[in-house]
């Protein structure tokens, strides 16, 4: 016989896409009874207004942590058939690999006129592009933007299983490029300004080619290196410029794969379809190519966030924007078990407004995460983006490129200044639906995490670096406008010097969970890190997936 439930007062600290997964999961967990419970989610922003709206939105079965990614890959298929994620937030399957490419001078000349003659097909944007733009991100010089979208009233959702998750293997077959539905999408920018979600409390604060072998290159032998590790090779320079490079900083690498997913490449043909990397500079090009291990597919991030916190808004989450999160602490002697939660109110000039009786608090707050608990050691990395407008087949490319030893990207030319970086550069690139593509850039510690999102500065040049390298190896994306210049910082749990896995479930304070430092994944993981954290909170364990690697008792949390 199952006990009488308890009533229970539920915070949430964060809106990025952990946030709201915890809350969207909360709400579906079959134990949920909103007379009983309530739950308010307190964002110090606006939701997805972090790298939850300015990733990638890559998911894959050959991510990391292995103990997360199978449900969470799994989820995120569930949640777009459910709610025609196709449609509103743009999932889709897409094919992935690595290529290897060597520029030469000569073919800078080349790249020049073949950016003019890509310049000259460019289609015009498709049909619904300018409200999917309505609701993308616009980054000035020192600051990042975000909006959101509104989505349609949710209808109740299954109740979760208590049975264990395995990975779902069955591939599927790409999906027809959509069109996003201008219905859930509000508004346009109207003189530089961000649109606001409807609802006031989500809106913002004020030919087949031929079979490529590996060369006896560089990059081939540096592919897998980190800033660490890389060598300094420089053979293939000048005396007189051998001195130029050795002020370079060499190019470091986002934590995206690690060993066990390299592993996973194997050699291929350079596909045909990828039509928009000029083939004749590619040494070698590896595929994702193992049924059952090596699915990739895609959401918009910010689309995907907004609309599952949307979901549990519908639901009953009291959505708090604006609302920074400064203490929680036990109520008094005669209550151990309650918390106060204190923030400050931005949007009513910092007024100081407090949640009491609360039963749990859960911080999902991403890179801010160690501010709030500092023993949880998160701290944040920070990330260059840029999104172009072009339609491009659905590949996930990830690059290893060799350039001149004497090439100055134009802007830091005309700047008088020299190149950044020596050896090989690996930025990643990702086709999107709706017409867009996204590309990102290394990483960063240059400026300090700052207090909120809305105050994460944007370096021009390390997104000029970005596409001036992407734009020797792709006429087709040197052609194309860039509709966005961002920058935002992952959340990452290092202990003495090295990143370790996700920190997910109850910290030593009874009450305090804790679910945060994902870096890249974090979009992949989020419904796995919802549904396990509903789980937590209305079973007291985690039954979906063997997480005890990523337990805070692990770390003394």
């Amino acid at each position: 016989m199952d006990l009488p439930q308890k009533k229970k007062n539920i915070v949430i600290i964060g809106g990025g896409v952990i946030g709201s997964t915890t809350a969207y999961y909360l709400t579906r967990h079959p134990k949920f009874n909103p007379s009983l419970h309530s739950i308010t989610l307190l964002e110090a922003t606006s939701i997805a207004a972090g790298a939850s709206g300015k990733s990638g939105g890559l998911l894959a079965l050959w991510a990391y942590p292995e103990c997360l990614v199978p449900l969470s890959y799994r989820l995120h298929r569930e949640l777009a058939e459910q709610y025609g994620g196709d449609q509103k937030w743009g999932y889709r399957q897409v094919k992935c690999g690595t290529i290897g490419a060597v520029v030469k001078n000569t073919d800078l000349g080349a790249s020049k006129a073949a950016k003019e003659n890509a310049q000259a097909k460019t289609p015009a944007a498709a049909p619904g592009m300018s409200a999917l733009q309505a609701t993308e991100i616009e980054s000035s010089h020192n600051s990042v933007e975000t909006s959101a979208i509104q989505t349609s009233e949710a209808t109740a959702a299954a109740p979760l299983p208590g049975t264990r998750f395995v990975p779902d293997t069955d591939a599927q077959a790409t999906s027809p490029k959509p069109q996003p539905e201008t219905s859930n999408i509000v508004g346009a920018h109207t003189n530089g300004t961000t649109p606001q979600f409807t609802q006031s409390s989500f809106a913002p604060i004020p030919g087949s080619a031929p079979t490529l072998e590996r060369a006896s290159i560089s990059s081939v032998s540096d592919r897998d290196k980190t800033v660490e590790e890389r060598v300094d090779d420089t053979n293939h320079i000048g005396s007189s410029e051998t001195k130029l490079e050795n002020n370079k900083k060499e190019w470091e690498k986002l934590p995206k794969q690690d060993t066990a997913a390299t592993s996973l490449l194997g050699a291929s043909t350079l596909p045909a379809d990828l039509d928009w990397i000029e083939s004749e500079f590619i040494q070698y090009y590896e595929e994702m190519g193992r049924t059952g291990f090596t699915e990739t597919a895609q959401v918009h991030p910010l689309h995907f966030t907004t609309a599952i916190a949307e979901l549990a808004r519908s639901a009953g989450v009291d959505f708090r924007t604006g609302a920074k999160v400064t203490n929680f602490t036990t109520s008094c002697s005669t209550s151990p078990d309650l918390k106060v939660v204190e923030y400050v109110d931005r949007n009513n000039g910092d007024a100081i407004n407090s949640i009491g009786g609360v039963t749990d608090v859960i911080v999902t707050a991403g890179p801010w995460t160690g501010k709030l608990l500092p023993r949880s050691k998160i701290e944040g990395l920070r990330a260059h983006s840029v999104v172009y407008e072009a339609d491009v087949s659905p590949y996930a490319v990830f690059t290893d490129i060799q350039l001149p030893g004497d090439y100055v990207p134009q802007h830091r030319a005309r700047a008088g200044q020299k190149r950044k970086h020596r050896g090989n550069v690996d930025p990643e690139v990702y086709a999107r639906p709706f017409g867009e593509v996204y590309a990102c850039g290394e990483p960063d510690k240059d400026i300090p995490l700052p207090d909120t999102a809305d105050q994460v500065q944007t370096d021009q040049g390390q997104c000029d670096d970005l596409t001036a390298y992407l734009g020797t190896i792709s006429p087709v994306l040197a052609a194309a406008p860039v509709k966005a210049k961002q920058a935002c910082y992952i959340p990452q749990h290092i202990r003495f010097g090295k990143e370790r896995g996700a920190l997910i479930g109850p910290t030593a304070t009874p009450g305090i969970w804790i679910a945060a430092g994902h870096t890249c994944w974090g979009i992949q993981n989020g419904p796995a890190t919802g549904f396990l954290m509903a789980e937590f909170i209305f079973d007291g364990e985690a039954k979906a997936a063997e997480i005890d690697t990523l337990h805070p008792a692990k770390f003394k949390v």
